[in-house]
């Protein structure tokens, strides 16, 4: 057990967005790991933080129970049992909206600034491993697309994705959203880029420094170019999206170039490294 404790209640993307304010504290205020606490229905999380080389020990508090999910996963604070053992703590949840009632901000920099602290270039703060036993030497990582949704606006997703594989059969399409949490980001680290909505994996593909992220989401408020986009997304790392409310099949011709362009470059990387 660490001296010293962070916690956030969740939800999942949330939590992932505060853990370089986790680091920071772990390197710029302690020096040393720090345990992690949130509610135990994020406890499928305790495995892939526990990999990060500033947390020691992450854990769901007993009896940290959500109430409901409006500015935050509230309550914001586990019970004062859970500080009990620590130094001290930090509860990072948010308090408000941080694009409401003020300029909007991201959250990964609202969460820090709540603390006090301003972020510098925080990427990469997740820290992923090769799962055991996995095959590398079987995967072309530069044709791979790594690809996850979110339920939210379904049918359109399923419309842009169908097309967006039909418009590339010379890529491999994994879908990285039922595999457990590390195994996940290894593989979005690894592959020649991210697609996906607004949702936790694309925290992972921020956070793991995956450089191309393509972007498809419909739902117009988190949208890059909606009223909070700007909140959802991250100054440290470029996103590539398609114009807001651009009909799914649009969306996936836009995608489509975009990927042949990146796939493109890869080709001419790895051809010069062998010359």
């Amino acid at each position: 057990m660490a001296r010293y404790l962070a916690t956030f209640s969740g939800v999942f993307g949330d939590i992932l967005w505060s853990l370089p304010t986790v680091k920071c504290i772990s390197e710029v205020i302690v020096g040393e790991k720090l345990d992690f606490g949130m509610m135990m229905a994020h406890n499928s999380l305790i495995p892939f933080l526990e990999q990060q080389p500033y947390i020691d020990k992450a854990f769901g508090v007993e009896g940290w129970t959500l109430q409901h999910d409006n500015y935050g996963a509230q309550p914001w604070n586990p019970p004062a049992t859970a500080h009990k053992p620590y130094e001290r703590c930090w509860d990072l949840a948010y308090r408000c909206h941080p694009g409401i009632h003020r300029s909007p901000i991201p959250l990964i920099d609202f969460i820090a600034e709540q603390q006090g602290l301003k972020l510098k270039n925080p990427y990469p703060f997740l820290f992923p491993r090769k799962p055991p036993n996995f095959g590398e030497e079987m995967v072309d990582w530069k044709k791979v697309v790594a690809y996850s949704f979110n339920t939210q606006y379904q049918e359109a997703k399923k419309v842009f994705l169908e097309r967006l594989k039909a418009l590339c059969p010379e890529l491999t399409f994994l879908d990285v959203q039922h595999y457990e949490w590390r195994e996940m980001a290894y593989f979005v680290q690894k592959a020649m880029c991210f697609v996906g909505c607004r949702s936790s994996n694309n925290v992972v593909a921020h956070g793991v420094g995956q450089k191309n992220i393509f972007i498809y989401e419909p739902h117009p408020s988190r949208h890059a170019q909606g009223n909070l986009g700007y909140v959802f997304g991250s100054p440290y790392l470029a996103e590539v999206t398609a114009p807001l409310l651009m009909p799914a099949q649009a969306s996936a011709e836009v995608a489509a170039s975009t990927l042949k362009g990146w796939y493109q470059q890869r080709e001419q990387e790895i051809s010069q490294c062998v010359c």
